[in-house]
């Protein structure tokens, strides 16, 4: 089983260069949440992110909702059905190893806080896993996180590759329209050179993370994240 951490967790305010403080640490982290240990199958871990991003997305929900993960990437197109919005689902256990494929049968220990876990924020699928596989660490997690910038000394942005968010879309992907019985399409051969200047150049809808939604840009401190998978089990 393998092991990814979960939510915005509310990020309240933005850290800036120079010297990193536990009240810095604290005030990003200022409620008394505490580390939640899930298996989920990855099929599971696809079901939360949908659930996430359709919370995400619904006027009565909440913008807090997007999932940001650490060990977990994909594409979003959110002009998509819920199910469909989250595609080419990847998972590097700890960012470890290599990315891959996540396999919706195989299990994974997520790691999220115990707010989300309840499950709030719209993050349903939370809700469906069995109480015998859900661990509350009791781990306070703005501790933990001044644990982790302890070990490491220097706060890093997270690598573009380990972005949770890949690319982003809201338009729908574009579809072949049939011709009808007495529709022809000439070939280059038949176009003289005027038609086929005049011919558009399609423009891909898909949005890189550096030029997409700025909320979607993070740091890699899994502790405020909506997952983050730990172990393969």
């Amino acid at each position: 089983m393998q092991k990814i951490d979960a939510n915005d967790c509310m990020i309240l305010f933005l850290l800036k260069k120079g010297n990193f403080t536990i009240n810095d640490a604290y005030t990003l982290l200022p409620f008394s949440n505490t580390m939640v240990n899930i298996i989920m199958t990855g099929q599971q871990i696809h079901n939360v992110l949908e659930d996430a991003i359709d919370f995400y997305l619904d006027p009565s929900g909440s913008w807090g909702a997007y999932p940001r993960s650490a060990g977990l990437r994909y594409d979003v197109n959110e002009a998509m059905e819920k199910g469909s919005r989250v595609s080419n689902l990847e998972v590097n256990v700890k960012l470890a190893g290599i990315w891959g494929p996540i396999d919706l049968s195989e299990s994974y220990t997520v790691v999220t806080n115990n707010f989300i876990a309840t499950p709030r924020d719209g993050y349903y699928e939370f809700g469906n896993i069995a109480e015998d596989l859900v661990v509350d660490t009791y781990v306070e997690y703005a501790q933990s996180f001044v644990d982790y910038a302890k070990s490491v000394q220097v706060l890093e942005p997270v690598d573009e590759e380990n972005g949770s968010t890949q690319s982003w879309s809201d338009s729908l992907p574009m579809e072949d329209t049939p011709l009808t019985p007495d529709e022809t399409v000439p070939s280059t051969e038949e176009m003289d050179e005027e038609t086929i200047e005049e011919i558009p150049e399609v423009v891909s809808e898909e949005i890189s993370p550096a030029s997409s939604k700025p909320s979607l840009v993070f740091l890699s401190f899994t502790l405020y994240l909506s997952l983050q998978v730990l172990y393969f089990n």
